[in-house]
């Protein structure tokens, strides 16, 4: 890989850990505004909005981690590994649920794949 192909992974990462993180605080800070339209109803309740910012939490911290690693010159790949890997499992998560899931939670499901298959993709392009 060329240093033009390594800077574009780059910041390709740090776009990919950056939008994680964004969206994770976003999910903290109003889960039921972020939530609304792919679970309905559901999202203005209190316990469901526990979990919605126990899950933000998660992708902060997967995301700052891996800009963390990305800009220190860390194990990238292990942190994309790690954040493509909790986007299989939200979308298997997700799949096995669906049929009782509000109408608009296909968006989460492909919220979860393309999130999932970002991280894998850019893991496997990184040395």
């Amino acid at each position: 890989m060329g240093t033009s192909d390594s800077s574009t992974l780059r910041r390709l990462a740090e776009v990919y850990a950056l939008t994680r993180a964004g969206f994770g605080a976003a999910s903290v800070a109003a889960p039921a505004a972020v939530f609304r339209r792919s679970l309905g109803s559901p999202a203005e309740k209190p316990g469901t909005q526990s979990i919605i910012r126990s899950f933000g939490i998660r992708d902060v911290v997967l995301g700052l981690t891996l800009l963390d690693a990305v800009r220190s010159g860390g194990d990238t790949r292990r942190w994309l590994t790690l954040s493509g890997l909790c986007g299989l499992v939200d979308a298997v998560a997700i799949a096995v649920a669906r049929d009782d899931l509000p109408e608009h939670s296909g968006e989460m499901l492909a919220l979860a794949g393309l999130d999932a298959v970002s991280g894998f993709g850019l893991a496997a392009l990184t040395r």
